[in-house]
């Protein structure tokens, strides 16, 4: 706390230097001022000089490497300090000029230092010349980043990627980034993190996302904003697009033996708003500041974390070809980067404009980090390289203030035909678009989570960034950015693990595709073409065991694995040899099998010749002879114990 308060005093002083200053107004509202239609009420956002930098404070907490927790409490101080410091004055000022009937309404907020006005053009006027007013901009709505639509009848079919270990089926663009691999070996599914979508809601009833959403254990208020004011208590989707993007960051549903999931982080809890692509709200209760500020504290308490999400998705933006827009719009990015120093990390869908560029704020570049955005690729066959989507919003940012190069997107993951949950509880293959790539890497971003839960936001980005798979120029280029995002590698560049590592063999050669799992967790890997294998894992002792189909199993057990360390253990696989059933007990019924039913049945079983598979007879449950099989048979025929490698062999056909 020590730091904290240095930065404070220090920006204290700013206070007084700001009134030398006249306030900066946006271009947008410059242009609305001197249209010259008269003194009529405009929708703006006020901007006050704030003592505190936050982003300084961000970059502070990183190099001082605090807890979330930490960073949480601290950023939440400085931005409450800031809205304490010379708000109140100002709200007193706009009471007296609501009474005059120059202020029709204004909201303030602490997310930004900064209060929603809807006044006389006059009185915003007179906001110019005054040295406790720092920036005035028009307010905004925010506009959904529609999907393109697939016209393949085959899109929205579920793909086929089912593995015929646990009968879960998963998407082939969750399989080519690598997170399927990061769920199934490392044991890592988002478990104990919390994701959100700024969008258009989601269905809470969804089978994909209805258990896992967070208002089945904490007050709906903290889990669901409605910024329709239609469904407060329970999350809906109006517009269809939120429910998507959710299922593809943390979509599974189970039924019976089979798992369907559509999501990187599968076992990740949830929390949404509906602001995106509503026409809601009065002119001067903005719903995106809103969402932010809800969004930095759900639940009010800043001593509390699991209300906070890990990961933010976010799929809309404007640009100049939206009306009272410009190209380097700068009215959203303070709170957004405000929000994201309390603790959260915040993606971006690049925009569907293809050369045309980046939607804001997705276009602007205020570090390496902030803000990230993210371009589509195709990788519908899952094999790189991948191609660039047509639609994807390319670089370079025009925007001040910008990294060397004014290179844009960040990184870059599946979005062309994407599978997933769409509200009434189905699935849908036929959405393409950065909308669909964003949420692929908040997936990601919630595994390294689970993975490192104290990583800031800059860790985790830049861990994104090193190990892309680079496609493109070499390096960080104005197409895929620094490539396209690679989960399983991203998640061990955060992890603080030890590894289980060896190479499987039927004693002379390797084996291909042999498992290797942990006993005690979901845990597993396959052997390559080299019978090599490796299995990351926490600290800890282990039992694995080693199978593949026509293998007796070999188990280690009592595996001590260390961070940082390899401990190599190599398995040995018996082939299992069927012969025919002509030279084995089973077929001639010797002494050893066994026949009975419970009470009320009928035993059937009895040795037939007529019914013989190989050789001159086999057993049978039904009628004598040539007849019919029994329909009902609840009846037990039992095998001798098999002493003998032969003996085990015979049934192996």
């Amino acid at each position: 706390m020590k730091n904290w308060f240095k930065i404070l005093c220090l920006a204290l002083s700013l206070i007084g230097v700001s009134a030398l200053y006249a306030a900066e107004f946006s271009s947008g509202l410059d242009a609305q001022l001197q249209s010259g239609k008269g003194d009529e009420f405009i929708s703006t956002i006020v901007i006050l000089p704030s003592a505190i930098d936050i982003q300084n404070l961000d970059f502070t907490l990183h190099a001082r490497k605090v807890t979330l927790a930490e960073r949480h409490r601290e950023v939440m101080a400085a931005l409450k300090y800031n809205a304490e410091q010379n708000q109140p004055a100002f709200i007193d000022e706009l009471e007296a000029e609501t009474a005059a009937g120059n202020v029709k309404g204004y909201t303030a907020y602490w997310i930004d230092n900064l209060v929603v006005v809807n006044a006389r053009a006059s009185f915003i006027e007179s906001l110019r010349n005054r040295g406790d007013i720092e920036y005035v901009s028009m307010n905004f709505k925010a506009e959904l980043i529609e999907p393109i639509r697939s016209n393949d009848p085959n899109a929205s079919v579920r793909p086929p990627r089912r593995n015929p270990l646990d009968n879960e089926t998963t998407t082939p663009d969750q399989d080519a980034i690598g997170t399927t691999r990061v769920n199934r070996e490392l044991g890592i599914t988002g478990q104990g993190v919390l994701v959100a979508n700024c969008d258009t809601g989601v269905d809470g009833n969804h089978p994909a996302l209805g258990s896992r959403w967070r208002g089945n254990f904490a007050p709906a208020a903290q889990c669901w904003r409605d910024a329709l004011g239609s469904a407060p208590s329970f999350p809906v989707d109006g517009g269809g697009h939120g429910t998507h993007v959710m299922g593809t960051i943390a979509g599974r549903a189970i039924s019976g033996n089979d798992t369907n999931t559509v999501g990187g982080a599968p076992n990740a809890r949830w929390i949404a708003t509906n602001t995106i692509n509503q026409g809601v709200g009065t002119p001067f209760d903005n719903d995106v500041i809103a969402d932010y500020q809800w969004f930095a504290d759900p639940d009010g308490n800043v001593n509390t974390m699991d209300d906070v999400p890990d990961a933010i998705q976010n799929s809309w933006g404007v640009n100049s070809g939206f009306s009272g827009y410009t190209t380097c719009d700068t009215r959203w990015n303070t709170f957004i980067l405000n929000c994201e120093a309390v603790g959260p990390v915040i993606s971006w869908s690049a925009g569907n404009e293809g050369s045309s560029g980046l939607r804001t704020p997705a276009i602007h570049s205020f570090n390496a980090y902030q803000i990230f955005s993210v371009g589509a690729v195709n990788a519908e066959d899952g094999l790189p390289p991948f191609p660039i989507a047509s639609f994807s919003s390319l670089g370079p940012t025009p925007c001040t203030p910008f990294v060397p190069d004014n290179i844009k997107p960040e990184i870059s993951a599946p979005g062309v035909n994407i599978y997933s949950s769409v509200p009434g509880g189905g699935y849908d293959g036929t959405y393409s678009g950065t909308s669909m790539a964003g949420p692929h890497v908040a997936g990601v971003v919630a595994l390294m989570r689970e993975a490192c839960p104290n990583c800031d936001h800059i860790t985790i980005k830049d861990a994104i960034m090193q190990t892309a798979l680079d496609q493109g120029a070499v390096g960080q280029d104005n197409t895929y950015g620094y490539g396209v995002i690679r989960a399983y590698e991203a998640v061990l560049a955060v992890s603080n693990l030890g590894r289980i590592g060896g190479i499987v063999t039927d004693g002379v050669n390797p084996i291909n595709g042999a498992t290797a799992k942990i006993l005690s967790g979901s845990n597993q890997a396959l052997t390559d073409a080299n019978g090599q294998y490796y299995l990351p894992l926490s600290s800890g002792t282990y039992d694995v065991e080693f199978s593949k189909v026509g293998f007796l199993p070999d188990t280690a057990f009592g595996v001590v694995v260390s961070v940082g360390d390899t401990t190599i253990v190599n398995g040995q696989l018996t082939a299992l040899v069927a012969v025919n059933f002509i030279d084995e007990d089973f077929d001639t019924g010797a002494p050893g099998w066994t026949h009975d039913a419970p009470a009320g049945w009928v035993d059937n079983w009895h040795i037939s010749t007529e019914r013989a598979n190989s050789g001159s007879s086999s057993f049978k449950c039904g009628d004598p002879g040539a007849g019919t099989y029994s329909s009902l048979c609840d009846a037990r025929l039992t095998s001798p114990v098999m002493n003998s490698f032969r003996n085990l062999r015979s049934l192996v056909l």
